[in-house]
């Protein structure tokens, strides 16, 4: 029975991700069919005139962003480590 119900299973996954895979490929025609829109390109600006939809780095180079990056790890170890101890003295 249980060997039923996992081949059911994975067929039902298997059609579930070629669907995926064939609506994604054939997603414009899809959206003209039913009068749809999947998409949308976003130009909004804010108020002090920066992409509010892309990501900016504040670092200018990649030593910059290496030694922001090591900062954050050891931030992040350090309250992780104060959580865990937390966690277990209760």
């Amino acid at each position: 029975m249980w060997r039923g119900i996992a081949h059911v299973a994975v067929f039902c996954l298997a059609i579930v991700i070629t669907l995926a895979v064939v609506m994604e490929q054939y997603r414009a025609p899809i959206d003209t069919l039913f009068k749809t829109r999947s998409q949308k390109i976003v130009t909004e600006k804010t108020d002090d005139e920066e992409d509010i939809w892309n990501y900016k780095s504040n670092f200018t180079t990649a030593k910059e962003a290496y030694e922001g990056l090591k900062e954050f790890a050891i931030r992040e170890s350090e309250e992780t480590y104060v959580l865990r101890i937390i966690h277990y003295t209760r």
